[in-house]
């Protein structure tokens, strides 16, 4: 076979496949955005991680979130158990 040939396939089916991956991602973004389902999701994740009782006593800084935080250092510090 010529090489020309098979080059121009092989560029030709790599840019359809990224332009059919484009649209995909973009069509799904567009989804997600009109049905209002990326900020529910997101959402209902944070509620999740910051009331679960075991994350809280794996990682002792998520409780800290919960408290009204008087001063990023302080948070920080206590954090770090300084």
């Amino acid at each position: 076979m010529n090489l020309a040939a098979i080059m121009e396939v092989a560029i030709g089916t790599i840019f359809v496949w990224i332009t059919l991956g484009l649209a995909t991602i973009q069509f799904q973004k567009w989804i997600s955005t009109w049905l209002d389902k990326r900020a529910k999701d997101m959402a209902v994740s944070i509620h999740e991680k910051l009331t679960n009782p075991n994350l809280k006593a794996q990682f002792s800084i998520v409780s800290y979130f919960r408290r009204p935080v008087r001063h990023l250092a302080f948070l920080f510090l206590r954090a770090i158990n300084v």
